[in-house]
């Protein structure tokens, strides 16, 4: 199925701010992100000699949602049929891959995959290979050593091996998760809206593109995991930066820019965003936005340092002034960036 006919036949119920994936059990939210920018910074943390930590931060990732979000009748399939017949369709539908394939073959797991999300952009990376330990340890209960990752671009073979020490990791609750998720009330745009107007492209093999770069599913666990091993973070506001000056032009207005970004992260997922401008001070108040299933702190820095970089495109002077983190009595997260 199409993402288009998902959104239509309400799989993805989408509201301002929101996006709700109501696929084979409760809904749970999703978000969408820019691939180049998370792309690019596994590729800038792998050769700066963090290849080990965004493996763990690709395991942490799935291995936390696959065994929280995994609805019962779907936990007593044999995990390779699980993942030819439901992981293969949810993530074509989604444009992350093409195709995926796993055999068994004694204790080795073999997975094949076509173009998928991240390796497409930057060949070998770690990120993946995590990302796939993590689903096996939840569906089998072991932990799962990569024995061989054979990635191109454009298709990519690994092995993986089961051991018998069993796997446990901690994680929040699947009921604590979706009650923090929950969509609130506001107005705004939304991603449908996006795709209407032709903000958002949906093009061939379900992917969506804005101003031709790809956008990608990143469901939000990972960025909050990302900001819980903050590395190299300092290198995130300058990516972003030249991820949008290719794709904004120069002569737009302070104005436009500050409307553009606003559609964007409302129709993405982060949740109803209003910008108050104050002189030289820009206040982000993010009503709702995405919490993650891992079991530490919810951190919105990756999130927040993206907007800095999109900020230089107005002026390169922009600093975080200071965060304010979501509480019990009111579910706004607000970033304030000053020049």
């Amino acid at each position: 199925m199409r993402l288009s006919e998902s959104i239509g036949k309400n799989i993805y119920s989408v509201s301002p701010g929101a996006i709700l994936n109501k696929f084979k059990g409760a809904p749970r939210r999703n978000t969408l992100f820019f691939e180049d920018i998370i792309a690019n910074y596994v590729k800038a943390c792998e050769e700066a000699g963090h290849a080990s930590e965004i493996q763990k931060i690709g395991q942490e990732w799935l291995s936390a949602m696959t065994k929280e979000m995994m609805i019962q009748p779907l936990r007593r399939m044999p995990p390779p049929l699980f993942i030819n017949l439901i992981w293969e369709r949810v993530w074509k539908n989604l444009g992350m891959v093409t195709y995926i394939h796993v055999k068994e073959e004694g204790n080795l797991t073999k997975l094949s995959t076509g173009e998928e999300v991240i390796t497409r952009l930057i060949g070998e990376n770690h990120l993946a290979t995590g990302s796939y330990m993590g689903v096996f340890n939840a569906l089998y209960g072991f932990h799962f050593d990569c024995k061989s990752a054979d990635q191109s671009k454009e298709s990519c073979e690994y092995v993986f091996e089961r051991k018998d020490e069993k796997f446990e990791i901690k994680s929040k609750t699947k009921r604590e998760y979706l009650r923090l998720n929950r969509p609130g009330i506001g107005g705004g745009n939304t991603l449908k809206s996006s795709l209407d107007s032709r903000t958002f492209l949906l093009k061939e093999k379900n992917r969506i593109y804005f101003r031709g770069k790809s956008i990608t599913p990143m469901e939000n666990t990972i960025l909050h995991i990302i900001g819980n091993y903050s590395i190299l973070m300092e290198r995130i506001p300058e990516l972003s930066y030249n991820f949008f000056k290719d794709i904004v032009e120069p002569d737009t207005t302070p104005e436009n820019k500050l409307r553009l970004i606003k559609t964007l992260l409302n129709a993405m997922g982060y949740g109803v965003i209003n910008i108050i401008v104050e002189d030289d001070r820009l206040l982000f108040r993010i009503k709702n936005p995405p919490y993650g299933m891992q079991i530490g702190e919810d951190n919105w820095d990756f999130l927040i340092y993206a907007i800095q970089g999109y900020l230089w495109l107005i002026n390169e002077g922009f600093v975080i002034e200071g965060v304010r983190a979501p509480t019990k009595n009111s579910n706004v997260l607000e970033a304030s960036f000053t020049r």
